[in-house]
């Protein structure tokens, strides 16, 4: 059985990650991405998979011309927990908050796919500083 794409019909139940005006950068393995640093967040959601809530971590870039993107992945995954361990700091109140030395740097971001040793693949975060 195959999936069947189709528009969509109504986007008035879809949660977005973005919130706002920001744009949802979705990075396939392979793809780059190079921005100002402004934020990072975490921010948690109902999914189809755990209606209570899954936590996404998310790093705000902003372009050259000043609009604003959101790259997030799932708190679990490797590529989400690389994004926290990489550009976050936590609090004694256990929140994650931008790691201050990255706020305003221009940033090369990556998605790359690797395999593990067990032959499993993954997506893993490559980064650099610019400036």
């Amino acid at each position: 059985m195959a999936f069947e794409k189709k528009p969509v019909s109504d986007t008035d139940t879809l949660i977005t990650p973005s919130g706002g005006d920001r744009e949802v950068i979705d990075l396939s393995p392979g793809e780059e991405v190079v921005g100002k640093i402004v934020d990072f967040i975490s921010y948690t959601v109902p999914t189809s998979i755990n209606p209570e809530g899954s936590t996404f971590y998310a790093v705000i870039l902003e372009d050259d011309d000043g609009n604003e993107g959101i790259l997030s992945a799932g708190a679990d995954t490797n590529f989400g927990k690389q994004l926290r361990n990489a550009f976050a700091d936590k609090t004694p109140d256990e929140q994650y908050v931008l790691k201050e030395n990255f706020r305003g740097k221009k940033v090369r971001l990556a998605k790359i796919e690797k395999i593990s040793s067990k032959g499993q693949v993954y997506h893993s975060l490559g980064y650099e500083v610019l400036d």
